[in-house]
């Protein structure tokens, strides 16, 4: 649950512009399994500014679907699949 944990921090009305996350979704955190690491201390309160795909995958996460106190080590993506998301990313004027 670390791994939705810091998103909702940025959609604040500090943040006027909006923020979207980037591969923070269920394809994501499947794909990188190897990546997974136990969270020593889940959150487990509700995050009311995720959206909907973050907030199935957050509720996945806190109900132990995929194992217990599971995270995904984002920093440790390589910086291709980065690269690629960001390729996918409508152009912005």
């Amino acid at each position: 649950s670390g791994y939705c944990r810091a998103l909702p921090r940025t959609r604040t009305k500090k943040w006027p512009c909006g923020v979207d996350s980037l591969l923070m979704d269920l394809h994501t955190f499947l794909r990188f399994k190897s990546l997974w690491v136990n969270e020593r201390n889940p959150t487990l309160r509700d995050l009311p500014r995720l959206s909907m795909a973050e907030r199935e995958l957050y509720d996945d996460l806190r109900n132990d679907t995929y194992g217990p106190s599971l995270r995904l080590e984002q920093e440790r993506i390589g910086f291709e699949w980065v690269r690629d998301a960001l390729a996918k990313l409508p152009d912005v004027d």
